[in-house]
């Protein structure tokens, strides 16, 4: 009976899976920064987007 029992409880999968956020937690927390030039250009691609989305509610 405790063969059962102890077949029955394999709580492994949860762990790995909540070790595996905890792994990606940690590394999103410790990213590189992303340099000045990475900004800028998104910056740039919004500044487009919006532009074109204004000339074509305009047009």
């Amino acid at each position: 009976m405790t063969r059962l029992i102890a077949a029955a409880a394999a709580p492994a999968p949860l762990w790995n899976s909540f070790e595996a956020a905890v792994r990606q937690t940690f590394r999103s927390m410790t990213a590189p920064a992303a340099e000045a030039s990475v900004f800028e250009s998104l910056d740039r691609e919004q500044a487009r987007i919006r532009q074109s989305s204004r000339m074509w509610l305009v047009g």
